[in-house]
């Protein structure tokens, strides 16, 4: 198993992919490429090496269209399944399979959540960073799109990249708070949580109390309930879609063994977690 990083978000998939190799008598091993292609690249070249019998990717980028990793996974004689992106643009390439979570789905779960409390002027902002931005903000889109709400480019926010430094982060989070504010909000939506924490503490600062001012519901819900004031969240079926994984591997190694098998893409649905910050 190759994911991006073993800190935040990815300790729920590696623990359901556990649970479930050792549910089935196999062995876990595992790389971390810390989002560098380049180290993906080895890492994969290491396991398939090593002789593993099968393959459960985590590309660092949100698609792996055109990329030397494509070539590598395309050409792997093992079973390989990709974990939390989309194959919807390489499934001619191998025979791949893959089990995600349905971000769009949770961003329009947390819309419509935040539309049902009466909220219209509802704001988005995530990383540009993060490969689960494109997918949150489509969800999004749909969602005020299907509630009748047209777009406004002023309710809309992306942390650039130069974010990664924390006083930068803390400016550019501070100046999207004000926009925010400016342009009428009543609700956010944040992804990912140590940025919605942020956001939270500096609408706080700014005079706009959590939920009286603005209803707050953060993406991911790895420490979102932690905040000041208890945050909704969007929970990602992490766990699941570790554990699926391994099944679906096992389930193409028993296919080679004996019956074919149709590749398979499973799309599992987040959840919403109300606490206190959409409180109505």
């Amino acid at each position: 198993m190759i994911v991006p990083t073993a800190r935040y978000y990815f300790p729920g998939i590696i623990r359901g992919a556990e649970t479930a190799a050792q549910e089935l008598g196999v062995r876990l091993v595992l790389g971390v490429s810390n989002y560098s292609p380049a180290e993906e690249e080895r890492q994969i070249q290491r396991l398939l090496k090593s002789g593993v019998d099968g393959l459960l990717v985590t590309p660092s980028g949100q698609t792996l269209a055109d990329t030397p990793t494509l070539g590598l996974l395309a050409s792997a004689e093992v079973p390989v399944i990709v974990v939390e992106r989309s194959i919807d643009g390489v499934m001619d390439d191998g025979r791949l399979e893959s089990v995600r979570s349905d971000h769009a789905q949770g961003a329009e779960i947390a819309v419509n959540h935040l539309l049902a409390l009466g909220h219209r002027k509802i704001a988005l902002c995530v990383r540009e960073s993060s490969p689960t931005s494109s997918p949150v903000s489509e969800g999004y889109r749909r969602a005020m799109q299907a509630a009748g709400i047209s777009p406004d480019a002023a309710l809309t926010r992306t942390i650039t990249l130069a974010a990664n430094n924390p006083e930068t982060l803390r400016q550019e989070l501070e100046s999207i708070v004000t926009g925010f504010d400016g342009a009428g909000a009543t609700a956010a939506i944040v992804h990912n949580d140590e940025d919605a924490l942020m956001f939270a503490d500096l609408c706080e600062a700014r005079g706009l109390h959590i939920p009286g001012d603005l209803a707050l519901v953060a993406y991911d819900d790895e420490i979102a309930s932690f905040g000041t004031v208890p945050m909704s969240a969007v929970a990602p079926p992490k766990f699941d879609v570790g554990y699926h994984a391994v099944q679906m591997c096992l389930n193409r190694l028993g296919a080679r063994r004996g019956s074919s098998r149709a590749l398979q893409r499973v799309i599992l649905s987040p959840t919403l977690v109300i606490r206190d910050s959409t409180a109505g």
